[in-house]
């Protein structure tokens, strides 16, 4: 499908490593210390709206 927030780039693979087990809603520690730009979409991919949060936020 077709939206502006469609891209390529790299994917980074490490061997070894582990997938996130992170419960719901729970923000990484990596995420919880910085600005976020959290953004909703609806179901034809239009923003439907957008603000920062700090990173602890994120999550709830």
């Amino acid at each position: 499908m077709a939206s502006p927030y469609r891209a390529r780039g790299p994917v980074f693979i490490r061997r070894g490593a582990m997938p996130a087990r992170l419960a719901a809603n729970e923000v990484p520690p990596h995420v919880a210390h910085r600005l976020r730009s959290v953004r909703a979409c609806d179901p034809a991919d239009c923003r439907v709206a957008a603000e920062v949060r700090e990173g602890v936020q994120v999550g709830g």
